[in-house]
């Protein structure tokens, strides 16, 4: 296969294996389709699990909070993000 790049991609590359970044300009669009391929999974599995939840919403299993109970969640949450960034 052979690809045109734009010229703007192009030199982003050459300035990245000039840098020492990538050992090759084969190397550096290796990574960014693999980069690209990454984020497109984490787009679908994004996409399933928002489709899951309203499914889930739509059977009655939703859970509706008041002010109050936001708030009590919120808490929570930043308790166990203050105790992932102790650890």
């Amino acid at each position: 296969m052979s690809t045109i790049l734009p010229p703007d991609f192009e030199s982003y590359i050459q300035q990245a294996v000039a840098a020492g970044q990538y050992p090759s300009t084969d190397a550096a669009v290796h990574e960014a389709l693999r980069l690209l391929q990454d984020r497109d999974q984490k787009l679908q599995q994004l996409r399933a699990d928002v489709k899951a939840g309203f499914d889930q919403i739509d059977r009655g299993e939703g859970i509706e909070y008041d002010d109050a109970a936001l708030d009590a969640l919120i808490d929570e949450i930043q308790r166990e993000h203050a105790g992932r960034r102790d650890s």
